[in-house]
């Protein structure tokens, strides 16, 4: 039984995942030799809180499908990049502006987790 690897306007299916197009957060693929699957070709699609790993032995379906995906998803995902890294950039030169003893907000959904505070660093 071949097990199908799809993209649609739905998403990205493989075995028995399905991940929305829109949903996808993350995508990275590599050449590998894995050496308990055979499987020379892994490509891994993520959501926020989930991912699929597909690994492939043909080099002309991986070729293939990294081209849809690419074409899929890309775009919006450097746009996403691009725009986080902006965001960083306002906050770096807003810190640099301030006095030590005030409180900057961070943007929102960049970096949680790195200070004590969930809404604020202090910049020293």
């Amino acid at each position: 039984m071949k097990i199908k690897l799809l993209i649609s306007p739905d998403g990205v299916h493989w075995k028995d995942w399905t991940i929305g197009l829109k949903e996808i957060a993350r995508v990275r693929w590599s050449d590998t030799n894995h050496p308990v699957s055979r499987a020379a070709y892994s490509i891994t699609v993520g959501a926020k809180r989930t991912f699929v790993q597909i690994e492939l032995e043909k080099q002309e379906v991986f070729t293939e499908f990294i081209g849809k995906l690419w074409k899929a998803v890309g775009a919006r995902l450097l746009k996403e990049i691009m725009e986080g890294l902006r965001a960083w950039q306002r906050f770096l030169e807003a810190a640099i502006r301030k006095p030590s003893n005030h409180r900057i907000k961070r943007p929102v959904g960049i970096g949680a987790g790195m200070s004590a505070s969930a809404e604020t660093n202090t910049v020293l």
